[in-house]
């Protein structure tokens, strides 16, 4: 999990998905849709996202709660070490 700390913030990996994703997700559905996008949400982010891309591409989720409960925990084991 450290390692994903370190390659996904640090060095700007999720940044750059993030903007990929964004990119797809305007590309189909709009600038104005994209912005609304903000206020729903990570996982609607991301279901968005798969409604748009070929399923090589898609974003498969385990079972967490949210995106969110992932990104605490790297961040909460990042600090532990």
């Amino acid at each position: 999990m450290i390692e994903a700390w370190n390659v996904g913030v640090e060095e700007r990996a999720y940044y750059a998905t993030g903007t990929y994703m964004a990119q797809k997700i305007e590309e189909n559905c709009g600038t104005k849709y994209l912005a609304e996008l903000v206020n729903k949400g990570s996982m609607q982010f991301v279901r968005d996202y798969n409604a748009v891309v070929l399923n090589d591409y898609k974003i498969v989720l385990s079972n967490t709660k949210s995106l969110n409960s992932v990104i605490q925990n790297i961040k909460f084991l990042s600090k532990v070490s």
